[in-house]
């Protein structure tokens, strides 16, 4: 009797691209081996290769599934690789996301070696076997395929987000522009921007968080796109930017929510906060300072000047126009500390320069620069509203702002029971480097207090 030598394959590899509904699948086997080919329903000898082609479609399994975790993927489709190991690795790829399957002994050989003709055939009965329990394995596939992809990609994947709105609300005849996002019946989270900018800087912000949250952010009289009254027509200053923003909150019907804060947010933030403690259920603070350490002395210096010697001393308020208002020195507080200044979005300071260009804006900044030393004298009781109310804080502090250092992150240790503390390697515009990071500390935070 004529005695053949089968060998063992080392690998197979499947691929089976997605073709219309996810239980309709299409494949194509390749299995490299050499000598006699068992005898398997559908296959053709090609040279030294075996290949199948046809469908796959399901049937109903209770099959369990274990060892799968989200994985990155750049194509659609359906791979599996078989080791002789002996395991199986099935890695199903949708969109940018990708479920991976284990399964220990799912075929533990192939093909055995075939001392005569008997034991030959015993070894393509097993094979075909064990071949069979491997196409059920994809078939079992079916029924289980949607509950672990909603699954997977649920965990890995926010839901779509929303569409950005854009609006005005009149407020005592100014009317301030807003930008909003999410479901208004959703946890509000309201946004103020600091300077230059304004709610321009939260333009990503509120699309990564719009699935679950509903955004808003207002732009300050005199910023961005809301109304632009002189000087006799508005009061520039801190005071009376609170007094229009918690105007424009009350007036849109959102009585709950969460404060983000940056820089000239925190004191409009923590004036509407003090003010009405009962409406905040978080302040999410961006390099947003309320302690006295928290101000850089040497960046601050020349406003610092202002305080002592008042408005009206023209050659310290031109040396500060000049090193602040323009382009160069616009560009720099937004690329200042960042990891990659070249891929900081331009659009930034050539809006907040197109703005700052107008006629009177100079003087009403540097108004805004001199009324800043009422914010300082307000830190003792912002802190003291920090120890009797006790909001819940998360700190997204970039530790690379040159006005408003890590100290001002370390101030709320002292006085915040439940804070949620992170500094970040970026600049004074966190935003702009680590939105998505941002996004995903906020979602944890307010998820974890309950507020969803």
């Amino acid at each position: 009797m004529r005695r053949s030598k089968v060998s063992a394959y080392s690998r197979f590899r499947t691929a089976i691209p997605i073709q219309g509904e996810p239980h309709h699948y299409r494949k194509n086997l390749e299995f490299p081996f050499i000598g006699i080919i068992p005898s398997i329903p559908q296959l053709s000898l090609n040279n030294s290769k075996l290949r199948q082609k046809g469908k796959i479609d399901g049937v109903e399994s209770k099959k369990q599934f274990h060892n799968i975790e989200a994985l990155p993927s750049v194509s659609d489709g359906f791979h599996i690789d078989c080791f002789e190991a002996p395991a199986v690795i099935i890695n199903w790829h949708l969109g940018d996301f990708a479920i991976r399957y284990s399964e220990s002994v799912l075929v533990s050989e192939a093909m055995a070696v075939g001392r005569d003709q008997l034991s030959l055939n015993q070894s393509i009965i097993n094979f075909e076997r064990k071949m069979m329990n491997f196409y059920k394995t994809l078939i079992n596939l079916r029924s289980m395929t949607a509950a672990i992809l909603l699954a997977t990609i649920s965990a890995v994947q926010p839901a779509q987000a929303a569409d950005v709105n854009y609006g005005y609300e009149d407020i005592e005849g100014t009317r301030v522009f807003f930008r909003e996002a999410g479901d208004p019946s959703n946890p509000a989270i309201v946004l103020l921007h600091g300077f230059p900018s304004s709610s321009h800087q939260y333009r990503n912000l509120i699309r990564e968080l719009s699935d679950k949250y509903y955004l808003i952010a207002p732009d300050y009289p005199g910023f961005g796109a809301s109304d632009y009254p002189s000087a006799s027509e508005y009061k520039y200053n801190f005071d009376n930017f609170a007094k229009t923003i918690n105007s424009f909150l009350e007036q849109k019907g959102i009585a709950k929510y969460s404060l983000f804060i940056q820089d000239y947010g925190s004191p409009v933030g923590m004036r509407i906060a003090t003010k009405h403690p009962e409406r905040v259920q978080a302040l999410i603070v961006q390099n947003g300072n309320i302690y006295e350490e928290g101000l850089a002395k040497e960046a601050w210096g020349p406003i610092m000047k202002l305080w002592e010697v008042g408005r009206g001393n023209t050659e310290l308020e031109t040396a500060i126009a000049s090193q602040v208002f323009g382009l160069d020195g616009l560009k720099w507080q937004y690329t200042h500390g960042t990891r990659n200044p070249d891929n900081i979005l331009p659009d930034n300071w050539l809006l907040d320069f197109q703005s700052l260009s107008r006629p009177g804006q100079h003087d009403i900044q540097l108004g805004l620069f001199y009324d800043y030393r009422n914010n300082v004298a307000k830190y003792p009781e912002w802190q003291a509203y920090l120890r009797k109310h006790q909001p819940s804080v998360l700190i997204v502090w970039a530790k690379n702002d040159a006005f408003f250092p890590v100290p001002g992150a370390e101030g709320f240790k002292r006085d915040v029971k439940d804070l949620d503390y992170n500094i970040l390697d970026t600049g004074h515009f966190a935003l702009e480097e680590d939105s998505k990071l941002i996004a995903s500390k906020i979602r944890a935070f307010l998820d974890k207090r309950g507020i969803k």
